[in-house]
Formats: C-alpha cells, sequence, structure tokens
C-alpha cells in the first residue's frame, strides 16, 4: 500500500509499541511504498523498534496474501480509506481485523471478525487498539474463530461471483 500520512501508520507504530511493552516477541510488518516512508522509519527508530518493526517495499498482491497469512492479525488503523480494499484482503486471508470504526474498514468490519475502535480521539485510538491486539493474543480461540468468521464473510459476501448475486438482490429490492 502507500505509505501517507492519511492511512495512520504512525498510529500503527504507537499501538504496536504500547501491545510489545507487555508482548515482548511480538512482530510487526509493513508493506508499501510512499512519501512519509522515511518518517514512518524514523519513528520506528525513535522508539527503539528496529528488532520489531520490518518495512517492507511493495509487493505483488500474490506475496502479499502469502505474507498476511502467516500473520495472527491485521492492524487498519486509517481514518480515511474509503475502499479499505486490503481489509477485505485480510479478512480473505483468515486474519481477525483491528481498525478504527471510519471509512470503507468501519463498513467492512463486524463484530464476529474484527474489532473496530471508536475515532475518540489519538490517545484513545491507540489505547484501545493495544487491548484489542492484546486480547487476540491472549487467546488463540478468539483469533481462530475471528479469522474463520472473516474468511466466510469474504468468500459469501466479496468473491467475483457472489458480488453479481448481491448486486441482482440489491437491485430487485
Amino acid at each position: 500500500g502507500k505509505i501517507e500520512r492519511n492511512k495512520g501508520f504512525d498510529l500503527a507504530i504507537e499501538v504496536f509499541n504500547r501491545f510489545a511493552a507487555d508482548n515482548p516477541n511480538a512482530e510487526m510488518t509493513i508493506v508499501g511504498e510512499g512519501p512519509e516512508k522515511e518518517e514512518i522509519r524514523a519513528l520506528i527508530r525513535d522508539m527503539n523498534l528496529e528488532d520489531k518493526v520490518f518495512l517492507q517495499n511493495r509487493m505483488e498482491r500474490e506475496d502479499l496474501l502469502k505474507q498476511m497469512k502467516l500473520s495472527d492479525a491485521f492492524l487498519f488503523p486509517s481514518f480515511r480509506d474509503e475502499g479499505a480494499g486490503v481489509v477485505v484482503d485480510a479478512m480473505a486471508c483468515g486474519l481477525p481485523v483491528v481498525c478504527v470504526a471510519a471509512g470503507g474498514s468501519g463498513f467492512h468490519v463486524k463484530k464476529k471478525w474484527g474489532m473496530k475502535i471508536q475515532p475518540k480521539g489519538r490517545q484513545y485510538v491507540i489505547d484501545e487498539m493495544a487491548k484489542a491486539l492484546s486480547r487476540l493474543n491472549k487467546s488463540e480461540k478468539l483469533r481462530a474463530d475471528m479469522g474463520e468468521a472473516a474468511r466466510q464473510r469474504a468468500r459469501e459476501y466479496y468473491e467475483w461471483k457472489q458480488l453479481g448475486k448481491l448486486s441482482l438482490i440489491h437491485i430487485s429490492e
């Protein structure tokens, strides 16, 4: 994806820093390119997270999906990403999603397969997202159940063959 200010990568790093304080073996990978990449790299360095937060260059979608499938959860702190297609990709990979209840992610993510944090202020979002990650980290069953629900939702609602059926249902209403 594009590493730009409105995507909330700085929030993601602050959330992860809070989460990693209690979970020293945790790691986070950020994939993409963009105008804020060097600022994000500096923030990672300033927070002494170079051995825990990894920046990877933009990659082909197939490779990104493979990378996602190696993960335990998907953190998406963007407030303004209207489409949030990467959230649907994460869901299709069976990942529970932690996001802000705004924009496209607020639409795509439901309680059964993710945790939406109300945008009540920067510190509130950081604290609540870190708590959500901790909750997922403490329960393999919760991660598995939410991940499977996410995968099922992506399969039933977002696969190409389903889009036509859903559109026809919507039009006929």
